[in-house]
């Protein structure tokens, strides 16, 4: 089956090509990447991207969308349908697929490396193999030992605080075990796979009854945890180059909604001084044992706050998270100018084990720029009646914003698929990004 559903390349001699390969809501990410590039060898370079996205229109520049469930579907007769593929899924059909190859030869034999942006280096990814390319991302074995539940939690729990945990490798031992542990769980437990996130394999369960009809079998090692209630949910995006390097890029916090499932971010964090420097502090540590085991790169960490003030870990993602994109835009509009963007300190800590001179932390101080995202996933199927174009590139849109000090509110809708489209459950709608001077302004644009 050919799974490519649109196919746009005009590749040009004599212009070095980075390879971007995930969603689009990242693409915007490889600009920065290109960038950096150009300064530091003094080249031209572009961006060849492969994306799974299937919608109507798509950005300028060289794309391949690949896709094997939505061309499932073309065959079928459905020609319109917009579906969700996931990473690890993705990266397999992109690493295997002819067309890719092709691509990837042809630019071979006229750059000596070809380097590639990854939302998330997962080993299903095995183009990072071959001679000449060269993969801007942490290593993938280290993201998925990190990205592991159990691993995250075996290793982390002198680090940070983590709430009441108890791990669960066969049925017996969730009959014998479950019942003395949800009984030092007075407001439920959160209970998830080794991988499971952001909704997926994940639930809230508030009594013994109710862990067992959702588990049922026990197939995997789960983790149960006690469920702590709390205010805010704030998340921490960095990137770490060694042992004494980690890079604080921005905090926010985070849409949860039904307890497990994220829609969003809001930026700055309303969390107090001392809340911030706690988080701050924990992160560092955090990437401070990523770099013990070689993890270099971009990841972050999730925490929840409770009433109290008390800061409990949820998570490392070792990859980039879903508001990266607008942290970035933040950074280059909050930092010094000459100061190195997000990308570069990745590519820095990935090729040479250290950030380039002249970077700094995230300010606290924001100033006026406000922001905050939604993920508008649906939880049926739809199908769209109308058309909504992407009328302004995001990273311009911050800069206007933050340049120009008369301009007013406003909201982006990112990634429509566009009219008379089937878009199956599961799969994000649409994306919006609103940006304001205060976090009611925000409220009032994502509405």
């Amino acid at each position: 089956m050919n799974s490519v559903i649109f196919d746009r390349v005009n590749l040009q001699s004599d212009v070095e090509y980075v390879l971007y390969v995930g969603q689009l809501k990242t693409l915007c990410l490889a600009q920065y990447a290109v960038e950096y590039l150009h300064r530091r060898f003094d080249r031209q370079f572009k961006c060849l991207a492969i994306v799974s996205d299937a919608q109507a229109a798509y950005p300028p520049g060289d794309i391949v969308a690949i896709n094997p469930l939505v061309a499932a579907m073309a065959e079928m007769g459905h020609e319109k349908v917009s579906w969700r593929i996931s990473d690890r899924d993705f990266y397999t059909a992109v690493s295997n697929h002819p067309r890719v190859n092709e691509l990837l030869e042809e630019l071979l034999a006229h750059q000596l490396t070809v380097r590639v942006i990854l939302y998330e280096h997962s080993p299903e990814f095995t183009l990072g193999q071959r001679s000449g390319v060269e993969v801007i991302a942490p290593k993938s074995d280290l993201a998925s030992m990190w990205n592991s539940k159990l691993h995250q939690y075996r290793t982390l729990g002198d680090i940070v605080t983590i709430p009441q945990t108890l791990e669960l490798s066969s049925t017996k031992e969730l009959h014998e075990k479950l019942p003395s542990f949800a009984a030092g769980c007075p407001e439920g437990m959160f209970v998830c796979t080794e991988f499971g996130a952001a909704g997926a394999n994940s639930f809230i369960a508030r009594s013994v009854e109710d862990v067992l009809t959702k588990v049922g079998e026990i197939n995997e090692t789960i983790r149960l945890s006690r469920y702590v209630p709390h205010t805010h949910d704030p998340t921490v995006l960095a990137c770490v180059a060694n042992e004494n390097d980690v890079f604080i890029a921005a905090i926010a916090d985070q849409d949860i909604v039904d307890g497990n499932k994220f829609r969003g971010s809001n930026y700055p964090t309303e969390l107090p001084e001392a809340v911030v420097q706690k988080l701050r502090d924990d992160t560092v540590a955090v990437g401070r044992q990523l770099a013990k085991s070689g993890y270099r790169g971009i990841f972050g960490c999730d925490y929840i706050n409770d009433e109290a003030g008390n800061v409990f870990f949820v998570e490392v993602n070792a990859r980039k998270q879903g508001t990266t994109m607008e942290m970035t835009c933040t950074l280059e509009n909050s930092l010094p100018p000459d100061c190195p963007s997000l990308m570069e300190l990745e590519y820095m800590a990935v090729i040479e084990n250290a950030f380039p001179e002249g970077w700094q932390n995230w300010p606290r101080d924001s100033g006026r720029l406000h922001w905050g995202t939604h993920n508008f996933k649906l939880e049926r199927d739809e199908y769209t009646e109308f058309e909504i174009d992407e009328t302004e590139d995001e990273r311009e849109a911050f800069k206007k914003f933050c340049q120009e000090k008369d301009t007013g509110s406003k909201h982006l809708v990112m990634e429509h698929p566009g009219k008379g489209y089937h878009v199956k459950s599961g799969t994000f709608l649409a994306r919006i990004v609103a940006i304001g001077s205060s976090h009611d302004e925000v409220a009032a644009e994502l509405e």
